[in-house]
């Protein structure tokens, strides 16, 4: 590969990276509708009046109380997955701007003091380094930031990932707790 390609290919996975944080972004929609139709639940239990039947108020309460609990975790789980996480995003296109403009300053120095030399001493050798290229050192500047900021990304996003795995198993969790206070409440009545 060449650096151009290189280039493209740092890019597409950079850019990757910004799309699939949207993406985990989008996965909190539904279970902030499953949550309300859930803490609804809870309380349509909470309130249930199973005296008749002593055994059945103790589950109902006790599998009520720890889908509650587990609607919480959820909740945290996706409000640590929504909030707090820094993404990294490449230098502004007037500091992109500005770096060019030092590299090329810093070239055509660099060919300017190599042109005095030689002409204060013609039999030196020819130089060993070439005059650099601002636009091949600009290139790899952007690799390089683009290889660090899709890195940082990678993490960020895994970590995004699993608080929403967490959050998506205590959802589970409590759904089957209520599945549990619904068949007693059914038994009960």
């Amino acid at each position: 590969m060449d650096e151009t390609q290189v280039l493209e290919f740092y890019k597409e996975l950079y850019f990757f990276q910004h799309a699939r944080r949207d993406n985990l972004d989008g996965r909190l929609t539904l279970p902030v509708g499953v949550i309300t139709l859930l803490a609804g639940a809870v309380l349509f239990f909470l309130k249930q009046d199973a005296s008749t039947k002593v055994l059945a108020a103790y589950v109902i309460l006790v599998t009520s109380l720890a889908a509650a609990a587990a609607l919480m975790m959820a909740c945290v789980y996706f409000v640590r997955a929504l909030y707090n996480h820094t993404y990294h995003h490449l230098p502004t296109l007037q500091e992109l701007q500005e770096y060019r403009k030092t590299l090329a300053d810093q070239a055509s120095d660099y060919a300017a003091a190599l042109q005095a030399y030689h002409a204060k001493y013609p039999n030196a050798p020819a130089p060993t380094r070439a005059v650099p290229k601002p636009e091949e050192r600009l290139q790899e500047f952007l690799i390089g930031e683009l290889a660090k900021g899709e890195d940082y990304n990678v993490n960020t996003n895994n970590r995004k990932s699993g608080l929403l795995h967490r959050g998506h198993s205590f959802l589970v969790g409590a759904l089957a707790l209520l599945l549990v206070s619904a068949l007693a409440y059914v038994a009960s009545i």
